[in-house]
Formats: C-alpha cells, sequence, structure tokens
C-alpha cells in the first residue's frame, strides 16, 4: 500500500510505502481430543476470520507493531490466545499454528420446588324449581 507521504529533496510530495511488515496468518483450531472445531472466532486486532470445517483459518494483517495477539473464542469453549512476535514470522513472511481449545465446563447447581398441578371439576346442576 502507498498510503504515506514523503518529501522529496525538491520539495514536492510523493507516495511512499510504509514500513509495516504484512503477514500472512493461519492456522488450526482443534479440540481436547486433537478433531478440528469449525466455527472458532479468530481475531487479530480489528481483523476476524472464522475456521472452516477442518478448523483451519487465514488472513493476512499488517505487522506494525513488535507483537501480535491471536484470540480465539467459540461458545462452549474456553477462550484462548496466542501472541506472535516478528522473530516467529518464517522467511514468506507467513505463520502458521496450530490451538487447542478446551470444553467449557457448566455446572448448575441450586434447589428446585415441584409443583403437582390440580384438576378441578365443577359439576353444574340446574336448579330445581
Amino acid at each position: 500500500p502507498t498510503d504515506y507521504v514523503r518529501v522529496g529533496a525538491d520539495n514536492r510530495l510523493y507516495e511512499a510505502p510504509h514500513n509495516d511488515l504484512v503477514v500472512a496468518l493461519g492456522g488450526t483450531v482443534t479440540d481436547g481430543k486433537g478433531a478440528p472445531v469449525a466455527g472458532v472466532s479468530v481475531q487479530v486486532g480489528e481483523q476476524t476470520a472464522t475456521t472452516d470445517g477442518e478448523g483451519k483459518w487465514q488472513m493476512s494483517v499488517a505487522f506494525a507493531d513488535d507483537s501480535l495477539t491471536v484470540k480465539y473464542s467459540k461458545q462452549g469453549y474456553v477462550a484462548a490466545q496466542d501472541t506472535v512476535n516478528k522473530s516467529d514470522v518464517g522467511a514468506g513472511n507467513s505463520w502458521n499454528g496450530t490451538k487447542q481449545l478446551s470444553e467449557q465446563l457448566v455446572t448448575v447447581t441450586g434447589t428446585g420446588r415441584t409443583e403437582r398441578a390440580t384438576t378441578l371439576s365443577r359439576t353444574s346442576r340446574p336448579s330445581s324449581a
């Protein structure tokens, strides 16, 4: 992208590419048994991707800081995250990781009250005259 401007020696304005490293991120999300998890929301900054039926996801992001945070979330699973450092990025400007999500265990405790419904019947009798 050329969304930055620089001033040349001739005092004219020129478009200049920004210094952000664009990285192809991707990976696979699995459950505790190693099975792929579809429908996981994967967020990096303001970008979001969703895992497919094989638990795979991918996106391209600008790597402006020293690290990126990859957040994983899906209802029924404990949210998780990874930190990707610039040193983790491969020669082809890419990063690929596998994340395992744990199922969320919900325990419901409490006391209950049982009610019994009673049906009342009413018989109408004609009044005697």
